[in-house]
């Protein structure tokens, strides 16, 4: 073990090694310095000048900020895929603070949660630290085989029917299986049916610039396509 990690050390020191050990942006090329600079500059102008109130904001986020963040996942979706709503946003820390809103919000202690054989680690903890049973489901190299899943929920595998299910669909961490589209119609066919919850971690789906990239999960959901519809009649009326 221990030359192991020194072998590790040795190579970790040279200078053009990428370390894919996190999925952290290049500090030197992504981020934007200088823009953050001027931004912070002016929100500390306007605290001093008393025009930026440093109390509670908007609990769905920023306005503006789920305006632009509309226009941005819109622009980069897929050109079939269905369209952002704005009142389908709602700003998180992170993904980790998205899982736990949802654990709280679908799930008690004592539910179940199916995860991917094998899923993220910190979603497993925070699984764990909301009192939910975890239970694996199996995948292959397309993602979970829905077949043996609905086996299982047909004869009673589980202790009880499943609240939620947790899945990272595209590029998915740690096997890098993506959900084919048959897969995720099924999917959502089975969680309407058998009345669980699908918290998809799509956090890798601008990341895939395969031409062939399936819709996000959410176009699959025939429910939100018939109140995207409604929206939309709304809109123009």
């Amino acid at each position: 073990v221990h030359g192991g990690i020194f072998f590790y050390k040795q190579i970790m020191s040279l200078n053009k090694t990428i370390d894919f050990r996190r999925g952290h942006p290049n500090p030197l090329t992504c981020h934007p310095y200088e823009s953050l600079a001027k931004s912070l500059e002016l929100a500390t102008k306007r605290v001093l000048e008393q025009k930026l109130p440093l109390g509670y904001g908007d609990p769905r986020g920023n306005s503006k900020f789920l305006k632009q963040l509309r226009l941005f996942i819109n622009r980069r979706k897929n050109q079939d895929d269905t369209p952002c709503r704005l009142d389908g946003l709602f700003v998180t820390n992170g993904v980790s603070h998205g899982i736990d809103l949802v654990c709280r919000v679908f799930t008690k202690p004592g539910d179940i949660c199916l995860v991917e054989d094998a899923t993220y680690f910190l979603a497993a903890d925070i699984l764990k630290d909301n009192k939910v049973k975890i239970e694996s489901i199996k995948t292959d190299e397309f993602g979970i085989d829905v077949v043996q899943l609905e086996n299982d929920l047909k004869n009673g595998r589980f202790k009880s029917q499943p609240s939620l299910l947790y899945t990272i669909p595209i590029n998915s961490n740690p096997s890098g299986a993506t959900l084919s589209i048959e897969r995720r119609e099924k999917l959502v066919e089975l969680a309407n049916k058998y009345k669980f919850v699908i918290l998809a971690d799509e956090v890798y789906h601008f990341l895939d610039w395969n031409t062939n990239r399936p819709n996000r999960m959410i176009y699959f959901d025939k429910t939100y396509i018939s109140q995207q519809n409604e929206t939309k009649e709304e809109e123009e009326e």
